[in-house]
């Protein structure tokens, strides 16, 4: 009997061995599913409804849209320049050219002919490099000396012709001028504000004013100011003398007048034609150091036969300067 109930206990206690964790997967999934089935089967089943799922494999990320091509930045454009206004002309035997206008417009209105200064609008025609140096001839119209048109047209080098306003046929001679293409400037022989007036009411169709060799505006500060007070008005430009230490020409700028001041007499002394062509190589020489040069002759033979000489050499274009009505000088000092 023991031996009996010591194999019964060992039954039960394998058979409880065996239903105990059927028991706790009946728990699991319910006694309705489990009965009928194979125990087995169903422990493998609950082992594998009881282990962790695996992570579910990552959701492919989604495509980028395509993006749009960046477009080219515009190339920045230049700004406009401003517009030019072409200064007057003058040709021989033609009446004086009119400046061409810039267009109308609400902010800009066009400008009328005198408004223009007289240093630009009675100019001789003349272009150069703004970098070329510039040297230029005065000649003094001396009565007892008259320059005839076939000496103007022999002159190979442009020039400035000085007027004396105190002439009978001061006007006569300028008009002679003009109409050969010549510009001109008159001389201060003047006492007075009155006599200035007088004589520029006269010879209005100049580019400027010489002082005189005594220095008319030099040497008198009262008719000096009244005098450049009144060429600011007109855009006459203004030449001093060779002496001095520029007080005329400051004074010139500060009343809005375009100065240069001249570098030599060319004839002073009587001197023979090979000094003075030693003297003008060494005024053109002034402004190549400088940028710019003024020289005076006088309608004397031998002046004439120097300049004539001299121009001859210079046929050929000259990169190192140039030879320049007064006036193209003047205008340098405008746009300062």
């Amino acid at each position: 009997m023991a031996q009996e109930r010591v194999k019964s206990d060992a039954k039960g206690v394998l058979v409880g061995a065996v239903i105990g964790p059927v028991i706790s997967v009946t728990g699991l999934l319910g006694t309705s599913y489990f009965l009928g089935q194979d125990t087995g089967g169903m422990v493998e089943q609950a082992q594998e409804a009881a282990a962790p799922s695996p992570d579910p494999a990552p959701a492919a990320a989604p495509e980028p849209e395509p993006q749009p091509e960046p477009q080219p930045e515009a190339e920045p454009q230049p700004e406009p320049e401003p517009e030019r206004v072409i200064w007057p002309t003058i040709t021989p035997d033609a009446p004086v050219a009119q400046p061409a206008m810039p267009p109308v417009s609400a902010s800009a209105p066009m400008p009328e002919p005198e408004d223009l200064p007289a240093v630009v609008v009675y100019a001789t025609p003349f272009s150069a490099p703004q970098s070329v140096p510039l040297f230029s001839i005065l000649l003094y119209d001396d009565p007892e000396f008259p320059l005839t048109d076939s000496t103007l047209q022999s002159l190979t080098v442009p020039v400035s012709i000085v007027i004396d306003p105190t002439r009978m046929d001061a006007e006569a001679q300028l008009a002679r001028y003009r109409a050969a293409g010549i510009e001109a400037v008159i001389e201060a022989r003047f006492a007075d504000l009155a006599a200035f007036e007088a004589a520029l009411d006269r010879l209005r169709q100049t580019v400027g004013l010489l002082d005189s060799a005594d220095g008319t505006l030099r040497g008198d500060i009262s008719l000096q100011g009244q005098v450049l007070a009144r060429m600011g008005e007109t855009g006459h430009g203004l030449i001093a003398g060779a002496f001095g230490f520029g007080g005329l020409e400051q004074a010139a700028a500060r009343d809005g007048v375009p100065a240069a001041r001249l570098y030599r007499v060319l004839d002073d002394e009587g001197r023979s034609a090979p000094v003075m062509l030693r003297l003008l190589d060494r005024a053109a020489f002034e402004a190549q150091q400088t940028g710019s040069s003024i020289l005076l002759g006088r309608s004397y033979p031998e002046t004439l036969a120097a300049l004539l000489s001299w121009g001859a050499g210079q046929a050929a274009v000259n990169a190192s300067y140039a030879v320049a009505p007064v006036s193209a000088i003047l205008q340098q000092t405008l746009m300062r």
